[in-house]
């Protein structure tokens, strides 16, 4: 009878793995994981947070949510359980938001439910990236898929560039941004809608420790739009601050996906727009690397 029970075992345990019975854990589901290919390396100081649906393509109603962190340093997500699906075509669609904010790991979403939606409202100041693909898994022990996230929403980029006969410094950067309203963002399609006017408020642009330019990620704004640009200098020798102000107009808006640099002259009395450009997200990516750090104020 031993003997007997010792031939039938070996057959249980690899029944649970090739044939998966169902007194197997998790049975006829296999482990998926998921890693990032398009963050920009080495630039990231705040989780990111990432807000995934799987949905099967056809072959069954399988679907869900799942929410990941992705640590500073790292490209696998990691989740508060790991992910079994069954053997089937599935496609992901997928939200990253990096936080502005440094320190902790900036806001995370709701674990309880309450907001699982493919439609997410955007908000100015965080940097948000979109991926939507099809994978089929398999019956392995694990199976792993790259997420390629590119640009969502809009960045502002400006170059300041300060008149060799000022005496000054330039220590604060601020933009007048979109309003937070319009720009819902559907995952099923990786539309987003775009904000039809600003606020009358500053929000303060980040600047880059390598290099003097400012960014400020925020939501698309319609064509014909303006926003208001406010710099603060201060006196090399006396110290004393002043403030400049200059509006820029937008015949294309803020568009989502896209990078808009503005070159921004500055004179001891003036500062005015004197070029502006767009760049797409994969040309920048792969050109200038944004920094997500915070201003370090020089006053």
């Amino acid at each position: 009878m031993k003997r007997v029970l010792a031939l039938i075992l070996p057959f249980i345990v690899i029944g649970c793995i090739k044939e998966n019975l169902s007194h197997c854990p998790n049975w006829g589901r296999y482990k998926v994981a998921f890693i990032e290919g398009n963050t920009p390396p080495q630039v990231v100081e705040s989780t990111q947070q990432l807000y995934l649906i799987y949905q099967s393509s056809k072959e069954s109603s399988e679907k869900g949510i799942k929410r990941y962190r992705l640590q500073v340093g790292k490209d696998r997500y990691e989740g508060e359980e790991p992910l079994f699906l069954p053997s089937h075509l599935f496609t992901f669609y997928s939200l990253l938001t990096i936080p502005s904010a440094t320190e902790g790991e900036g806001e995370k979403e709701n674990s309880s439910g309450e907001d699982a939606s493919n439609e997410k409202l955007l908000k100015n100041g965080e940097y948000y990236l979109y991926s939507r693909f099809e994978g089929r898994v398999l019956k392995d022990s694990l199976n792993l898929f790259t997420l390629n996230h590119s640009l969502l929403n809009a960045i502002v980029v400006i170059e300041p560039l300060i008149s060799s006969t000022n005496s000054e410094e330039l220590i604060l950067l601020e933009i007048t941004p979109p309003i937070e309203e319009e720009a819902i963002v559907d995952l099923f399609t990786g539309l987003c809608g775009r904000e039809g006017s600003v606020t009358p408020f500053f929000e303060i642009c980040r600047c880059r420790d390598s290099s003097q330019e400012w960014y400020y990620p925020c939501n698309p704004l319609v064509a014909g739009s303006s926003i208001t640009i406010r710099a603060t200098l201060s006196n090399l020798a006396t110290k004393e601050c002043r403030v400049l102000y200059c509006r820029v107009s937008l015949p294309m808006g803020l568009e989502g996906g896209k990078i808009h640099r503005f070159n921004l002259s500055i004179t001891p009395i003036e500062m005015a727009v004197e070029a502006v450009g767009i760049w797409d997200w994969e040309e920048y990516f792969h050109h200038l690397i944004v920094e997500y750090k915070p201003l370090n104020l020089r006053v």
